[in-house]
């Protein structure tokens, strides 16, 4: 089973942990081993609670002390502002998806490879430096093992350039 972590709790953040929360199958094949927040924990309680666009998380969410409760889903919660202080070794951490938006390069991504964690998934449009941009089915085929540094491109890439490609 791969651990992944989620680094920034953003709106991208959050989507993930709802659609990974709303599917057995990913739970069967991921574990959501760890978040890194730098707001507050009763902040990131809130926002995981409640979306403007997606409305109240159908299920209980809570704090218990240092782990965000997601019904019996319990999930280390941590603060760290510098990314080569987070725990991903100690988590075991296979993946971080890097959802802050407020990194693109290589370089901030290998912090998290020397935290620990395995690969890197940028959820936004990355630097030329990465192993790979990815659209999903566009270029996924390009996808190698020994890529630890990728990027899932821009959310307005991802919803143009399929519908582009049916027309050429």
């Amino acid at each position: 089973m791969m651990r992944f972590a989620i680094n920034g709790f953003g709106r991208v953040g959050r989507t993930l942990l709802r659609v990974y929360h709303s599917r057995p199958d990913a739970q069967a094949k991921l574990e959501l081993a760890a978040i890194n927040e730098i707001a507050d924990a009763d902040t990131v309680v809130h926002l995981a609670r409640y979306d403007s666009n997606y409305g109240r998380h159908p299920g209980r969410i809570a704090r218990s002390g240092d782990l965000l409760a997601i019904d019996q889903l319990l999930v280390p919660l941590s603060h760290e502002a510098e990314v080569a202080a987070l725990p991903w070794n100690s988590l075991g951490i296979d993946m971080v998806f890097e959802c802050t938006g407020a990194f693109t390069d290589r370089a901030t991504a290998e912090h998290h490879l020397h935290a620990g964690a395995g690969r890197v998934l940028f959820s936004q449009p990355a630097e030329s430096d990465v192993d790979a941009t990815i659209v999903f089915g566009i270029n996924d085929d390009a996808l190698a093992g020994d890529m630890h540094v990728v990027s899932a491109a821009s959310c307005t890439t991802n919803a143009v350039v399929p519908v582009l490609d049916t027309l050429s």
